[in-house]
């Protein structure tokens, strides 16, 4: 019974009719007699219902935030999801695969309107990649400078960039008549387009921001906050690169 109140209930108090009011430790919130000696706080048992405490209050805080209403005079605001803000979506999970998303899509368009009238025109794959660089990226990229990227995202915009390149180099992934796969260096496709890789670009939009930003107090107060969802939740300046090994990583190109 204890153990459930320390665990379920915080705050909440126990009494017993025979033993009164029962003392409650302030780390871990478990209720006995005993819970104020310096056995009780240097025990694993302490530790244990410490830490589950702890996630359950921050569980508690995000609830709470969550079902907080603001008003604008008297009317409720509507709760969504996700909403676009300077052509941005923002999600209420605080993750940019869905911004990330997006981007690739408006991009793959540009690019297949573009692509074509490059193509149509007979230019070169120098002049191809610039034009990609200048019109394309600015499309994809717009925003990525604060975007928290996981493994599976950087994968698919690292498949986007190098598809374009295979299509600016005529360098495609193709089946041989003997059933062999040719499978052309991601690298070369990339240097005959005059590109480089997309963590490059990505990483000197981030070095851009970071310069302008990092003496200002508002970036200070930030990198110095606790985040409210988890004390390992990632944020853009803590991803300062980004890891180019995935294995196998020409079946996506």
């Amino acid at each position: 019974m204890r153990n459930h109140f320390a665990q379920c209930h915080i705050g909440d108090r126990i009494q017993i009719q025979e033993e009164g009011l029962l003392p409650q430790c302030n780390r871990c919130g478990f209720q006995s007699s005993t819970v104020l000696t310096p056995a009780h706080l240097a025990s694993k048992k302490c530790a244990e219902l410490s830490l589950r405490c702890a996630n359950l209050r921050r569980l508690r805080k995000q609830l709470e935030a969550k079902n907080f209403i603001f008003n604008v005079g008297d009317k409720p605001i509507k709760k969504v999801r996700q909403f676009k803000y300077l052509g941005q979506i923002v999600d209420d999970s605080d993750k940019d695969d869905s911004a990330i998303d997006r981007k690739i899509q408006r991009a793959r368009g540009v690019w297949a309107r573009l692509g074509k009238l490059l193509s149509r025109e007979g230019a070169n794959p120098i002049a191809m990649g610039i034009f990609y660089k200048v019109i394309v990226q600015s499309v994809l990229l717009y925003g990525s400078e604060s975007w928290v990227i996981t493994k599976s995202k950087m994968v698919q915009l690292r498949s986007f960039h190098r598809r374009c390149a295979r299509y600016i180099t005529r360098t495609h992934i193709r089946q041989e008549e003997d059933g062999t796969w040719i499978h052309p260096s991601s690298d070369g496709v990339l240097e005959g387009a005059g590109l480089c890789t997309i963590e490059e670009y990505i990483q000197k939009r981030r070095d851009t921001v970071e310069a302008f930003a990092q003496f200002r107090p508002l970036y200070e107060a930030c990198k110095n906050s606790t985040p409210l969802r988890s004390r390992n939740h990632a944020v853009w300046w803590n991803q300062k690169h980004f890891s180019q090994n995935d294995e196998n990583e020409n079946v996506h190109d």
